[in-house]
Protein backbone atom coordinates (compact mmCIF):
# COMPACT_ATOMS: atom_id res chain seq x y z
CA UNK A 1 0.00 0.00 0.00
CA UNK A 2 1.39 3.57 -0.62
CA UNK A 3 0.20 6.14 2.67
CA UNK A 4 0.15 9.79 2.97
CA UNK A 5 0.51 10.65 -1.09
CA UNK A 6 -1.79 13.52 -2.18
CA UNK A 7 -2.87 13.17 -5.83
CA UNK A 8 -1.57 16.46 -6.78
CA UNK A 9 1.18 19.06 -5.82
CA UNK A 10 2.36 22.60 -6.26
CA UNK A 11 5.91 23.54 -6.18
CA UNK A 12 7.72 26.35 -7.63
CA UNK A 13 10.53 25.95 -9.61
CA UNK A 14 13.55 24.26 -8.52
CA UNK A 15 12.24 22.13 -5.78
CA UNK A 16 13.73 19.03 -5.77
CA UNK A 17 11.55 17.07 -2.48
CA UNK A 18 8.07 16.78 -4.22
CA UNK A 19 6.14 15.05 -1.64
CA UNK A 20 6.60 12.25 1.41
CA UNK A 21 4.83 9.23 1.82
CA UNK A 22 5.06 5.23 2.87
CA UNK A 23 4.57 2.05 1.53
CA UNK A 24 3.75 -1.07 3.59
CA UNK A 25 2.82 -4.65 2.59
CA UNK A 26 1.02 -7.06 4.09
CA UNK A 27 2.55 -9.94 4.13
CA UNK A 28 5.77 -7.66 4.90
CA UNK A 29 8.00 -8.81 1.79
CA UNK A 30 10.63 -6.70 0.29
CA UNK A 31 9.11 -3.99 -1.51
CA UNK A 32 10.40 -1.93 -4.67
CA UNK A 33 8.94 1.85 -5.11
CA UNK A 34 9.15 3.93 -8.16
CA UNK A 35 8.26 6.37 -10.66
CA UNK A 36 6.57 5.55 -14.55
CA UNK A 37 4.29 7.46 -16.43
CA UNK A 38 5.00 9.74 -19.66
CA UNK A 39 6.43 12.51 -17.41
CA UNK A 40 8.67 10.49 -14.98
CA UNK A 41 11.87 11.85 -16.41
CA UNK A 42 14.28 13.18 -13.46
CA UNK A 43 11.64 11.93 -10.68
CA UNK A 44 13.39 9.60 -8.22
CA UNK A 45 11.90 7.57 -4.88
CA UNK A 46 14.45 7.99 -2.25
CA UNK A 47 14.84 5.82 0.83
CA UNK A 48 10.73 4.36 -0.46
CA UNK A 49 9.63 7.25 1.23
CA UNK A 50 10.74 10.72 -0.46
CA UNK A 51 9.48 11.57 -4.01
CA UNK A 52 12.13 13.63 -5.82
CA UNK A 53 13.21 15.96 -9.03
CA UNK A 54 16.78 15.51 -9.08
CA UNK A 55 18.67 18.86 -9.65
CA UNK A 56 15.29 20.65 -9.04
CA UNK A 57 12.58 21.11 -11.61
CA UNK A 58 13.28 24.09 -13.99
CA UNK A 59 10.11 26.24 -14.87
CA UNK A 60 11.68 27.32 -18.21
CA UNK A 61 13.21 24.24 -19.05
CA UNK A 62 10.20 21.83 -18.70
CA UNK A 63 10.72 18.05 -19.16
CA UNK A 64 6.93 16.88 -19.43
CA UNK A 65 6.03 15.74 -22.50
CA UNK A 66 3.69 18.42 -23.25
CA UNK A 67 6.17 21.17 -21.55
CA UNK A 68 3.43 22.81 -19.90
CA UNK A 69 5.04 22.34 -16.50
CA UNK A 70 2.52 19.82 -15.33
CA UNK A 71 3.95 16.58 -14.79
CA UNK A 72 1.57 13.50 -14.29
CA UNK A 73 3.28 10.45 -12.95
CA UNK A 74 2.86 7.04 -10.84
CA UNK A 75 4.54 6.30 -8.00
CA UNK A 76 4.53 2.10 -7.88
CA UNK A 77 5.04 -0.15 -5.11
CA UNK A 78 5.57 -3.52 -5.86
CA UNK A 79 6.58 -7.34 -4.05
CA UNK A 80 7.40 -9.36 -6.75
CA UNK A 81 3.52 -10.54 -6.86
CA UNK A 82 1.97 -7.38 -6.77
CA UNK A 83 2.16 -4.04 -8.42
CA UNK A 84 0.21 -0.95 -6.39
CA UNK A 85 0.25 2.44 -8.36
CA UNK A 86 -0.84 6.21 -7.45
CA UNK A 87 -1.23 9.05 -9.82
CA UNK A 88 -0.03 12.31 -8.92
CA UNK A 89 0.17 15.59 -10.97
CA UNK A 90 2.61 17.93 -10.22
CA UNK A 91 2.10 21.94 -11.12
CA UNK A 92 5.82 23.85 -11.84
CA UNK A 93 5.54 28.00 -10.90
CA UNK A 94 7.70 30.18 -12.28
CA UNK A 95 10.04 32.36 -9.92
CA UNK A 96 12.14 35.59 -10.49
CA UNK A 97 15.62 34.45 -11.20
CA UNK A 98 18.38 36.78 -11.17
CA UNK A 99 20.86 36.55 -13.50
CA UNK A 100 24.35 34.02 -13.54
CA UNK A 101 27.71 33.80 -14.87
CA UNK A 102 27.90 30.79 -16.74
CA UNK A 103 30.81 28.42 -16.05
CA UNK A 104 32.32 31.14 -14.14
CA UNK A 105 34.23 29.59 -11.09
CA UNK A 106 35.49 31.74 -7.93
CA UNK A 107 38.93 30.85 -8.62
CA UNK A 108 41.20 30.95 -11.67
CA UNK A 109 44.59 30.97 -12.44
CA UNK A 110 46.22 32.77 -15.37
CA UNK A 111 50.09 32.85 -16.74
CA UNK A 112 51.71 36.29 -15.67
CA UNK A 113 52.02 38.75 -18.22
CA UNK A 114 48.70 37.59 -20.25
CA UNK A 115 46.33 40.11 -20.27
CA UNK A 116 42.83 38.42 -20.92
CA UNK A 117 41.69 36.29 -17.42
CA UNK A 118 38.45 34.93 -18.25
CA UNK A 119 35.32 35.24 -20.86
CA UNK A 120 32.41 36.19 -19.30
CA UNK A 121 28.98 34.58 -20.26
CA UNK A 122 25.82 36.06 -18.52
CA UNK A 123 22.81 35.20 -18.89
CA UNK A 124 18.92 35.34 -17.13
CA UNK A 125 16.80 32.52 -16.78
CA UNK A 126 13.81 34.24 -17.71
CA UNK A 127 15.68 35.12 -21.52
CA UNK A 128 15.37 39.22 -20.83
CA UNK A 129 18.03 41.27 -21.67
CA UNK A 130 20.82 41.62 -19.12
CA UNK A 131 23.92 44.18 -18.19
CA UNK A 132 27.16 43.82 -16.20
CA UNK A 133 30.32 44.68 -15.23
CA UNK A 134 32.66 45.25 -12.41
CA UNK A 135 31.29 45.78 -9.46
CA UNK A 136 34.59 46.32 -6.44
CA UNK A 137 36.68 44.34 -4.91
CA UNK A 138 40.68 44.83 -3.61
CA UNK A 139 42.06 45.06 -6.76
CA UNK A 140 39.24 45.90 -9.10
CA UNK A 141 41.24 49.12 -10.62
CA UNK A 142 43.24 46.65 -12.38
CA UNK A 143 41.00 45.26 -14.23
CA UNK A 144 38.24 46.06 -16.86
CA UNK A 145 36.13 44.38 -19.50
CA UNK A 146 36.22 43.99 -23.09
CA UNK A 147 32.34 43.60 -24.40
CA UNK A 148 31.68 40.89 -27.13
CA UNK A 149 27.82 41.68 -26.98
CA UNK A 150 25.53 41.97 -24.51
CA UNK A 151 25.94 38.77 -22.67
CA UNK A 152 29.57 37.99 -23.29
CA UNK A 153 33.10 39.62 -23.05
CA UNK A 154 36.46 38.98 -21.76
CA UNK A 155 37.41 40.19 -18.11
CA UNK A 156 41.64 41.82 -18.41
CA UNK A 157 43.76 43.40 -16.81
CA UNK A 158 43.93 47.18 -17.92
CA UNK A 159 47.80 46.45 -18.67
CA UNK A 160 48.33 45.21 -22.01
CA UNK A 161 51.12 42.81 -20.58
CA UNK A 162 49.08 41.78 -17.98
CA UNK A 163 50.93 41.89 -14.62
CA UNK A 164 53.93 40.37 -13.46
CA UNK A 165 54.45 37.54 -10.72
CA UNK A 166 57.60 38.72 -9.37
CA UNK A 167 56.14 42.18 -9.04
CA UNK A 168 52.48 42.09 -7.60
CA UNK A 169 50.45 44.63 -7.89
CA UNK A 170 46.88 43.54 -5.94
CA UNK A 171 46.29 45.13 -2.75
CA UNK A 172 47.90 42.86 -0.28
CA UNK A 173 51.01 41.52 -2.79
CA UNK A 174 50.18 37.69 -2.82
CA UNK A 175 49.53 37.54 -6.55
CA UNK A 176 45.99 36.66 -5.87
CA UNK A 177 43.23 39.25 -7.76
CA UNK A 178 40.70 39.76 -5.99
CA UNK A 179 37.73 41.47 -8.05
CA UNK A 180 33.69 41.66 -7.38
CA UNK A 181 31.40 41.20 -10.83
CA UNK A 182 28.08 42.29 -11.27
CA UNK A 183 24.92 41.21 -13.79
CA UNK A 184 21.93 42.53 -13.71
CA UNK A 185 18.34 42.10 -15.60
CA UNK A 186 18.09 45.22 -17.88
CA UNK A 187 14.68 46.49 -16.88
CA UNK A 188 13.15 48.89 -13.94
CA UNK A 189 13.28 46.95 -10.60
CA UNK A 190 15.39 44.04 -12.10
CA UNK A 191 17.43 41.39 -10.06
CA UNK A 192 20.98 41.11 -9.71
CA UNK A 193 23.64 39.03 -9.29
CA UNK A 194 27.03 39.60 -7.67
CA UNK A 195 29.99 37.32 -8.07
CA UNK A 196 33.73 37.27 -5.81
CA UNK A 197 36.36 36.48 -8.05
CA UNK A 198 40.18 35.44 -7.02
CA UNK A 199 42.83 35.30 -10.04
CA UNK A 200 45.70 33.43 -9.23
CA UNK A 201 48.78 34.19 -11.10
CA UNK A 202 51.22 31.73 -12.16
CA UNK A 203 54.74 32.41 -12.48
CA UNK A 204 56.58 31.25 -15.69
CA UNK A 205 60.30 31.46 -16.97
CA UNK A 206 60.53 35.38 -17.96
CA UNK A 207 61.20 35.68 -22.03
CA UNK A 208 65.05 36.39 -22.81
CA UNK A 209 66.41 39.17 -24.21
CA UNK A 210 68.98 39.10 -27.38
CA UNK A 211 71.36 41.33 -28.40
CA UNK A 212 73.11 40.86 -31.72
CA UNK A 213 72.90 38.92 -34.78
CA UNK A 214 71.06 35.26 -35.02
CA UNK A 215 71.19 33.31 -38.01
CA UNK A 216 68.52 31.61 -38.94
CA UNK A 217 70.80 28.16 -40.09
CA UNK A 218 73.54 26.64 -37.76
CA UNK A 219 76.22 27.14 -39.55
CA UNK A 220 76.89 30.16 -41.84
CA UNK A 221 79.81 30.18 -44.29
CA UNK A 222 82.57 33.17 -43.95
CA UNK A 223 84.71 33.90 -47.43
CA UNK A 224 88.18 34.19 -46.27
CA UNK A 225 89.18 36.95 -48.61
CA UNK A 226 86.31 39.49 -46.75
CA UNK A 227 88.91 41.66 -44.22
CA UNK A 228 87.32 41.70 -40.57
CA UNK A 229 83.72 40.01 -41.56
CA UNK A 230 82.57 39.68 -37.84
CA UNK A 231 86.08 39.88 -36.62
CA UNK A 232 87.16 36.94 -38.40
CA UNK A 233 90.61 36.25 -39.92
CA UNK A 234 91.23 37.21 -43.50
CA UNK A 235 92.46 34.31 -45.38
CA UNK A 236 93.59 33.78 -49.12
CA UNK A 237 90.65 31.63 -50.43
CA UNK A 238 88.00 31.33 -52.75
CA UNK A 239 86.40 27.90 -52.54
CA UNK A 240 83.91 26.31 -50.04
CA UNK A 241 86.20 24.04 -48.50
CA UNK A 242 88.36 26.92 -47.38
CA UNK A 243 86.16 29.17 -46.08
CA UNK A 244 85.39 29.79 -42.33
CA UNK A 245 82.84 28.91 -40.06
CA UNK A 246 80.89 31.10 -38.32
CA UNK A 247 79.17 28.92 -35.53
CA UNK A 248 76.00 30.27 -33.94
CA UNK A 249 75.37 31.87 -31.52
CA UNK A 250 77.98 34.19 -31.94
CA UNK A 251 77.09 37.20 -30.36
CA UNK A 252 73.45 35.88 -28.24
CA UNK A 253 73.18 37.11 -24.45
CA UNK A 254 70.24 35.57 -22.73
CA UNK A 255 68.85 32.16 -22.31
CA UNK A 256 65.57 30.15 -20.80
CA UNK A 257 66.33 26.86 -19.21
CA UNK A 258 69.73 25.05 -18.95
CA UNK A 259 71.92 25.50 -21.98
CA UNK A 260 75.05 24.39 -23.41
CA UNK A 261 76.45 26.70 -26.12
CA UNK A 262 79.54 26.94 -28.03
CA UNK A 263 81.10 30.59 -28.45
CA UNK A 264 83.63 31.98 -30.53
CA UNK A 265 87.27 32.54 -29.69
CA UNK A 266 88.48 35.86 -30.07
CA UNK A 267 92.30 37.85 -30.22
CA UNK A 268 92.76 41.21 -30.58
CA UNK A 269 89.68 41.46 -32.48
CA UNK A 270 90.36 38.89 -34.77
CA UNK A 271 89.12 34.89 -34.70
CA UNK A 272 91.64 32.81 -33.39
CA UNK A 273 92.45 29.38 -34.72
CA UNK A 274 94.96 27.74 -32.69
CA UNK A 275 95.61 24.51 -35.00
CA UNK A 276 95.59 26.13 -38.51
CA UNK A 277 92.47 24.18 -39.85
CA UNK A 278 90.76 27.29 -41.45
CA UNK A 279 88.04 27.29 -38.11
CA UNK A 280 87.66 29.00 -35.71
CA UNK A 281 88.14 27.83 -32.27
CA UNK A 282 85.21 27.52 -30.18
CA UNK A 283 84.64 26.99 -26.27
CA UNK A 284 81.82 25.37 -25.03
CA UNK A 285 79.96 27.63 -22.05
CA UNK A 286 76.91 25.62 -19.65
CA UNK A 287 74.94 28.29 -18.53
CA UNK A 288 72.29 27.26 -15.90
CA UNK A 289 68.65 28.99 -15.49
CA UNK A 290 68.46 30.25 -11.86
CA UNK A 291 64.81 30.32 -11.97
CA UNK A 292 64.67 26.11 -12.53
Amino acid sequence: MINDLQTSYSHSENTIEMATFSVSDPENNTLTVGVSGDDSTGFIVEDNSILKYVGGVNYENPTDSDTNNIYNIQVFADDGFNRTTQDVEITVSDVPEAPEFVGLTPQVSVDENLRVVAALNVVDPEGGPVTFGINGGDDSALFRIFSIDSSNGNLAFNAFEGVDYETPEDANGDNVYEVQLIAAEDSVGGLETTFDLSISINDIKDTYTINGTLYSNRYTEVDGDVQNTMKYTVRDNNSLSNAQILQNPTDVIGHIGDNTVDIVIVENGFCFDNDDDGACDTQTLENFDTED
